[in-house]
């Protein structure tokens, strides 16, 4: 899915891809998820992203990772701007995570017992 010599991975890109069928029913299962949300989910035309969504205060960034140990593939999200510690964004990112049976959707300094913590307080199973 992700191509060494390419940056610009986009959404609509992996759409069309054949390549990794996971990611792309993991990327429209967020994509559906975000549709109920008042935000604005958007295909990103920045290198090396996949796609944003957008709230006020908050975006939330899909990007591709490989792990350089074992070369694995995954979808990786991060959260940034000025409310990217509220419960809000919080919440989001933990519904992003709920959707996955692997991980498809990962943060760098999140750990197993915060996910959980958060799981707990928003009522997400």
């Amino acid at each position: 899915m992700f191509r060494s010599d390419s940056k610009k991975v986009s959404f609509d890109s992996l759409m069309k891809e054949s390549i990794n069928n996971d990611f792309r029913k993991d990327m429209i299962r967020a994509k559906e998820m975000l549709e109920a949300e008042p935000g604005v989910f958007s295909n990103s035309e920045n290198y090396y992203e996949i796609a944003t969504y957008k709230e006020d205060g908050f975006v939330i960034v899909f990007y591709p990772h490989t792990t350089r140990s074992t070369g694995n593939q995954h979808i990786r999200i991060r959260v940034q701007g000025k409310a990217k510690n509220s419960d809000r964004a919080h919440y989001i990112m933990a519904k992003l995570k709920s959707l996955d049976c692997g991980c498809t959707f990962s943060w760098k300094d999140i750990n197993h017992n915060q996910l959980m913590e958060w799981n707990k307080k928003f009522g997400i199973e």
